[in-house]
């Protein structure tokens, strides 16, 4: 039982950690196209992209 809901897990992982070829010959990429397609756990936090924004516009 234990077992198979590990592999189910990983399974799920591979789903959400997959890439795509971008060009022959070069470095394979993520799968999303953008960054709201992620996982949430892996966006950027709206506080961070906040900070991220206004530090831009101060450049």
């Amino acid at each position: 039982m234990q077992k198979e809901h590990r592999q189910k897990e990983m399974t799920e992982r591979k789903e959400l950690y997959r890439f795509k070829v971008f060009e022959e010959g070069l470095p394979y990429r993520a799968h999303y196209d953008s960054e709201e397609e992620l996982p949430l756990e892996l966006q950027r936090s709206p506080i961070r992209t906040s900070e991220s924004d206004q530090t831009q516009l101060m450049v």
